[in-house]
């Protein structure tokens, strides 16, 4: 009796909570097209806004070619940068080819070095290719 009106009562609680989970689910449904669509429209007023600062940069009618240029190195690094996220010896390649270009400059730096020095008598400045000893 007491125990099966607390039941009774618990039972009616978790009913009512379904019943507002399931509306909430379906006003979150309904709202999904009409927020998906007005991210469509700003991503199009983006993209409109970068075209003519695009067109406004390149000079405008000349634009075309040029910003068919942009848009296509912008492909390629986002490619580039899509492979590199994914693939871990690419990766690896890529950070290795990077260091090892670094160190070679700066071997090539090491070896000759270019001295720039004022000469006193005339106050001219001189450069000299200082030979590694």
């Amino acid at each position: 009796s007491a125990m099966a009106a607390k039941l009774k009562a618990a039972t009616d609680r978790v009913a009512d909570l379904r019943a507002d989970l399931d509306r909430a689910r379906d006003e979150n449904d309904a709202a999904k097209p009409q927020r998906h669509q007005a991210h469509r429209d700003y991503d199009k007023r983006q993209d409109k806004r970068l075209r003519d600062d695009l067109a406004a940069l390149c000079g405008g009618g000349k634009a075309r070619p040029l910003a068919t240029a942009l848009r296509g190195l912008d492909r390629l690094g986002l490619a580039a940068a899509s492979l590199l996220r994914a693939n871990l010896l690419v990766r690896l390649a890529f950070v290795t080819y990077f260091l090892l270009l670094h160190a070679w400059t700066f071997l090539l730096f090491a070896a000759k070095t270019f001295a720039i020095s004022v000469d006193p008598n005339d106050g001219y400045v001189h450069g000299d290719i200082l030979e590694p000893r």
